[in-house]
């Protein structure tokens, strides 16, 4: 006789199938290889995948250590860009799957110029060149297609008072210091201006694990998080509960993250979904930051966040505030 089944107090975990993908899931945003494995799908994308990180590219800006951790992640990058190329020149591709469109391209054994005039980055007016992660990606990817070492330094930017972005790449054993660095105080403010910035773009995340990588390691993360805050409390400031919806589609959408905002009579909730590439814990204290200021300044009250799986594994998110204004 077949014993009867025990009722499930439950949900049952994943079997079979089921379970194999679950855990190849965590296996994969775990490990340390996981760099080689975000490049090679960024790579394989068209251009659907165009992404732009001027958000990283601004915290990399702050200090001279900071410029030095996102040029050498780009550089990185670059390198293994190159590597799961599949023409023996992608770089003008890539370009445009960085966000700079069309670009006009100079190569030569030993000086390279590369311009666009299509980088619609807003004006910050940060006295510097914004572009680091970037060109270390140039930087990498030349570097690996010459058999050379190479620098890249963008010479123009569309974020400091330039009609156009130009990168300068040569020869060198290291790279020119910055000569400027903006005020850290003024970040928040130009981060907002930022997200301002960007009205239907898609966004990529799995480019935004690549840009914001250096970023999830503590004590930084803690510190960037902290920034991130800040910067949502003032784009609370600039609008009304009525536009509360749109700006938080366009913070998480630039995270490459779903949301949806939940209207009750005495609270709202937030409801973030992440994909198979970016449910990670540190990923997720990252991309939350600037929604959880957002909200708190708009919505008032303390926030309590809560986190949740899919059965295969992608992580989901609550953001809930009972205290409204």
């Amino acid at each position: 006789m077949r014993k009867a089944r025990r009722p499930r107090a439950r949900a049952a975990k994943p079997r079979g199938k089921m379970a194999k993908k679950v855990k190849r899931a965590v296996r994969l945003v775990n490990a340390y290889d996981v760099h080689e494995l975000l490049v090679s799908d960024f790579a394989a994308h068209g251009t659907e995948s165009r992404a732009d990180v001027d958000v990283e590219d601004l915290v990399y800006s702050a200090t001279e250590s900071l410029a030095s951790l996102g040029y050498k992640s780009g550089y990185a990058v670059g390198r293994s860009l190159f590597a799961r190329s599949n023409r023996e020149n992608m770089l003008p591709e890539i370009m445009e799957k960085l966000g700079f469109g069309k670009v006009l391209y100079s190569p030569s054994s030993y000086r390279m110029v590369i311009t666009s005039f299509d980088k619609r980055s807003p004006d910050l007016g940060i006295g510097a060149s914004l572009h680091i992660f970037e060109s270390g990606i140039i930087a990498g990817y030349v570097s690996a297609s010459s058999g050379m070492h190479v620098v890249t330094n963008e010479t123009h930017c569309s974020s400091n008072r330039s009609r156009f972005c130009q990168f300068i790449t040569f020869p060198d054993t290291s790279a020119a210091k910055r000569k400027a660095y903006p005020d850290t105080r003024s970040l928040p403010e130009s981060i907002c201006a930022v997200m301002d910035g960007r009205k239907g773009a898609s966004r990529n995340a799995r480019y935004h694990m690549l840009a914001s990588a250096p970023l999830l390691e503590e004590p930084l993360l803690q510190e960037v998080a902290k920034l991130l805050y800040l910067a949502g409390e003032l784009m609370a400031e600039r609008h009304q509960q009525s536009t509360a919806k749109d700006a938080i589609a366009a913070i998480a959408g630039y995270f490459g993250i779903g949301a949806e905002l939940v209207r009750a009579r005495n609270r709202r909730v937030i409801k973030l979904k992440y994909g198979h590439y970016n449910s990670s814990d540190a990923f997720l204290k990252y991309s939350t930051a600037m929604l959880l200021g957002f909200a708190s300044r708009m919505f008032g009250g303390e926030m309590a966040l809560e986190r949740g799986t899919t059965p295969s594994g992608n992580y989901t998110v609550t953001i809930e505030s009972r205290a409204i204004k």
